[in-house]
């Protein structure tokens, strides 16, 4: 390597610090993958401080794969042996990676309140990075003072920035371009001026052509002409919105806002309750007033005939899929997919795996390593090809259908949705994450939709795969939903004094986990607003005993209800 010494080096660090946002040749980038893929454990824990820049450098070319992943490895090395400013890097790249995802989240707004006091020296590049993550996430939450008080600074150029922070500052002329340049803000003419002068800084950079297209976007020089302007107009107006995002689409940046336009306007196309819910709720993330009024337009009689109606709708689709007590597939007429001794697992997984996704799709690359793991010698998208064609085989035996199952395109893998009829954890999860985002603002139909999917809920899922770290990982959240809507249909059925369902619900919680005291507490208060002491005595009587076993503190609420109760039952 002879402009930049050997990369894992001593020189290694400085030549990327210098280079981090430039142009590297074909050989470097193919260096660098192949030491990821086979050395990734190694380039975390050997060199972590090398490992940061390079998925800061992932972050700024826009690539997502393995990004989140990796940095949550990262954040583990550095909590051990990195410093401060590097742990507060790799916290924001991580937020900056989520807000690219997600938009704003719990998990996001934990980690800005995580590193918002953490001390970091003015133009380090963690410093910009914080500075970055925070102004994204308040344009986010709508707090636009906040935004550009933060982009403000990051612009006028006043701060000295270290090496490193001059590359990340392209990005966030980038990406402030879709906030600033969408009106008439105080900060359009600061910020073209540095654009500028940063593209004719760094000529050599991957960043300059993305940013040379929000400087000359004509749709981004006149906020009058940006479809954002446009649509909003035509929503005020009553017009039909379909010609300007055709026109428009191509010009127009991916950000939030579009995101929740997009969505209410599928929520009007196609009307159901998931649809209009996630139209609401990312309205609401976002904070503009304008977009949550049109969310809230949405109708509410639909709203609620689709959460009595989103499993009774029939369809024309092949197969129901279950996860709970066992992986199985189901024709219309009920006939099972797979026979009783059907041994070839991995092709089982392979369905499983991708009807766990979104669309039922998948990066090959993904799937193949959530179905080998490490293991090389199955790692080859050969074997890939022969899992599908048992697959294929299989679904024409049952079916004698032959074509339009699964397919790989473009480096995905597709199963096709129009051939599903339904998969009942994703029907579960389903209920559980919109019942979650109505539960602030409609609690009677967040209710109604805990009470389905907690009907569903079977403590055993596809416990063939029973060993597999993805199905652990499905287990833990739906059995965290599971908990989750019972203690909220808890405290909803206390609020209308509902003693019956408080009892039922409480022992369901139970089953779940039978130390929680204080869902303990909930049944006896249940049980003594029906009068049933009775039961009152057996609970306590049994969880005292219990207690005593394991030499725990016994709370003072059960040794009142056993005062209360006992002796009087004895007396009786």
């Amino acid at each position: 390597m002879e402009e930049h010494g050997e990369l894992w080096g001593p020189s290694g660090l400085e030549w990327l610090e210098n280079h981090l946002g430039r142009t590297w040749p074909d050989w470097i980038e193919k260096t660098v993958a192949e030491t990821w893929k086979a050395q990734e454990k190694w380039l975390l824990n050997c060199h972590p401080d090398k490992a940061l820049l390079l998925l800061l450098r992932q972050y700024l070319l826009g690539e997502k794969a393995n990004l989140e992943k990796r940095l949550r490895n990262l954040i583990v090395t550095l909590a051990k042996f990195g410093n401060p400013g590097q742990i507060v890097a790799a916290f924001s790249l991580l937020g900056l990676a989520i807000v690219e995802e997600r938009g704003f989240d719990s998990e996001l707004e934990a980690i800005c309140i995580q590193i918002q006091n953490e001390p970091v020296a003015i133009g380090t590049y963690e410093y910009v990075l914080r500075h970055f993550l925070f102004a994204q996430a308040a344009v986010l939450k709508g707090e636009l003072q906040t935004t550009e008080q933060l982009y403000g600074e990051l612009i006028d150029g006043r701060i000295p920035f270290q090496p490193i922070s001059v590359w990340i500052l392209g990005r966030i002329y980038e990406k402030s371009a879709i906030y600033i340049l969408r009106n008439l803000n105080i900060l359009e003419v600061r910020w073209r001026v540095a654009a500028e002068q940063w593209c004719k800084r760094f000529a050599d950079s991957f960043i300059i052509k993305r940013l040379q297209k929000c400087l000359q976007s004509q749709s981004l020089q006149s906020s009058e002409l940006h479809p954002i302007v446009i649509w909003r107009l035509s929503f005020e107006n009553g017009n039909d919105m379909d010609g300007p995002i055709r026109a428009n689409r191509e010009d127009v940046f991916n950000d939030q806002e579009v995101q929740v336009l997009l969505a209410i306007l599928e929520s009007r196309r196609m009307p159901t309750i998931e649809a209009i819910e996630h139209a609401r709720y990312i309205a609401r993330a976002y904070g503009d007033p304008f977009w949550m009024e049109r969310s809230d337009e949405l109708s509410v009689v639909t709203r609620q005939k689709q959460i009595t109606d989103v499993v009774d709708q029939a369809s024309d689709y092949e197969y129901r899929f279950t996860f709970f007590e066992s992986f199985q597939a189901y024709s219309r007429n009920g006939q099972k997919l797979f026979p009783l001794r059907y041994k070839r697992k991995k092709v089982k997984q392979l369905l499983a795996l991708l009807l766990l996704q979104p669309h039922y799709r998948m990066v090959k690359e993904i799937l193949l390593n959530q179905l080998f793991g490490d293991d090389e010698r199955n790692q080859d998208s050969n074997y890939l090809h022969v899992l599908i064609h048992r697959l294929r085989e299989l679904l024409y035996r049952q079916t004698g259908i032959q074509e339009g199952w699964i397919w790989i395109q473009d480096g995905l893998v597709f199963f096709n949705e129009d051939r599903v009829n339904g998969v009942d954890v994703q029907e579960f999860l389903k209920r559980a994450s919109v019942g979650h985002q109505l539960w602030l603002d409609d609690q009677e139909d967040a209710v109604v939709l805990y009470r389905q999917a907690t009907q569903m809920f079977r403590d055993v899922i596809a416990p063939e795969f029973e060993y597999d770290d993805w199905v652990a990982s499905l287990r833990a959240e739906v059995l965290n939903n599971q908990q989750k809507m019972l203690g909220r249909l808890i405290k909803h059925a206390n609020q209308n004094n509902l003693h019956e369902q408080v009892i039922h619900y409480c022992e369901e919680l139970l089953k779940l986990n039978e130390w929680d005291l204080s869902t303990v507490y909930q049944l006896c208060q249940g049980l003594e607003n029906t009068g049933d002491t009775w039961q009152i005595i057996q609970t306590c009587n049994r969880y005292e005993r219990l207690l005593r076993q394991e030499h725990e503190e016994i709370p003072e609420w059960l040794k009142a209800y056993q005062k209360k109760y006992c002796v009087s039952y004895d007396q009786k």
